[in-house]
C-alpha cells in the first residue's frame, strides 16, 4: 500500500515529514494550551521505524501545515481478528475557525442594526441553503 498526495481544492493530503514536526506541535499546543512535543517526536519515530504499523498525514496548503492525524494499525482491537486503525490524535489549525467566530457575529451585527432582523434572517438562510446545496452536489460528484 502506497500513499501519494491527493489534492482537495487548494489543500493537499500527504504523509507527514519529520519536518512537519514543529508545526504539529504548534497546531496542538494551540488547542491543549501545553506542548507535547516528546510525545509527537516518539509517534514519529515508531512511523518511521514501521511505516506499515503507521497512518501519519498531514493536510497542507499555501501557508503551511493546515492538519494532521496520527493513527496506528492494530491487530485484535475490540474482538476482531482482522487489522484495524486505531485514531490516536487529529489536529487543526484554529485560525480560520477563530476568525469566523469573530467577523461573522460582527458582521451580521452590523447588517442588523442598519437594516433590521428581516435582512440578517434572510441573508443567513441564505448562507445555510447554498452551504447545503454544496455539501450535497460534492458529495454526489463523489459517488
Amino acid at each position: 500500500m502506497s500513499v501519494e498526495t491527493i489534492t482537495l481544492q487548494r489543500t493537499a493530503i500527504r504523509p507527514l515529514l519529520r519536518e512537519d514536526l514543529d508545526a504539529v506541535v504548534a497546531i496542538d499546543a494551540e488547542v491543549g494550551g501545553r506542548t507535547r512535543r516528546g510525545y509527537f517526536e516518539r509517534r514519529l519515530d515508531a512511523a518511521l521505524r514501521e511505516p506499515k504499523l503507521h497512518a501519519q498525514l498531514a493536510a497542507v496548503d499555501k501557508r503551511g501545515l493546515v492538519g494532521f492525524i496520527l493513527a496506528r494499525v492494530l491487530e485484535g482491537e475490540f474482538g476482531r481478528s482482522e487489522p484495524g486503525l486505531r485514531l490516536e490524535v487529529v489536529g487543526v489549525r484554529t485560525t480560520m475557525l477563530n476568525a469566523s467566530h469573530t467577523v461573522l457575529p460582527l458582521a451580521f451585527g452590523a447588517l442588523g442594526s442598519a437594516l433590521g432582523m428581516g435582512p440578517v434572517f434572510w441573508a443567513m438562510s441564505v448562507f445555510l441553503l447554498s452551504g447545503s446545496l454544496f455539501s450535497h452536489r460534492r458529495r454526489r460528484r463523489a459517488e
